[in-house]
């Protein structure tokens, strides 16, 4: 039995409107739980977009460049006399190029010993209207041991422009230099033409 001076102790009832109020504050602490969760989705989802902007971007200027043409001038041995010089103008692009124009200084010419003519230009169209892709344009440039002998520059260098098939103007480097040519070994004599 409880002592006179312990008197049984009561908790007052909890009023209503202190539940209430207890729900309104863990609702309000709820919703600012759910708006921050909210922010921060947001925020990841924009970031998201933004990433994935970026890589649509990437990967079309990935595919614009894959699917461009590609004009090179380059100087290659003729295949049944390796003496012999071609300059060559290709497009190795997986795309038509269109209103190709080449710009090389000094201009390209011939040794005199090669064609038994004074030391001429080789003559480059002003404009190749279309170069299909792998499609080439090449002429003889120069007989190697006569262009030794011949006082001409080695060094050519220029630009090669062209346009794709919407109109977009592109163009290429060129670097041509006969003094890569001596020295040159290959298997077997080359044939006299």
């Amino acid at each position: 039995m409880p002592s006179s001076g312990d008197a049984p102790r009561h908790n007052p009832p909890v009023r209503a409107d202190a539940w209430t109020a207890l729900g309104t504050w863990v609702t309000a602490i709820a919703a600012l739980g759910t708006m921050g969760i909210a922010i921060i989705a947001a925020l990841v989802a924009r970031r998201q977009l933004r990433e994935a902007k970026t890589n649509r971007m990437q990967t079309r200027q990935l595919q614009d460049e894959q699917g461009r043409p590609y004009v090179v001038a380059f100087m290659d041995a003729v295949a049944h006399n390796p003496q012999f010089i071609d300059l060559v103008i290709r497009n190795y692009g997986r795309t038509a190029a269109f209103d190709v124009r080449t710009q090389i200084t000094p201009t390209p010419q011939e040794s005199p010993a090669s064609s038994g003519n004074p030391v001429a230009d080789i003559p480059i169209p002003d404009c190749i209207s279309l170069l299909a892709p792998s499609q080439e344009w090449r002429t003889l440039w120069d007989f190697g041991p006569a262009r030794q002998d011949a006082q001409l520059p080695d060094l050519h260098t220029g630009t090669i422009k062209y346009a794709d098939f919407k109109g977009n103007p592109l163009s290429t480097p060129v670097r041509l230099d006969f003094s890569t040519q001596r020295g040159r070994r290959w298997v077997g004599e080359p044939r006299s033409t």
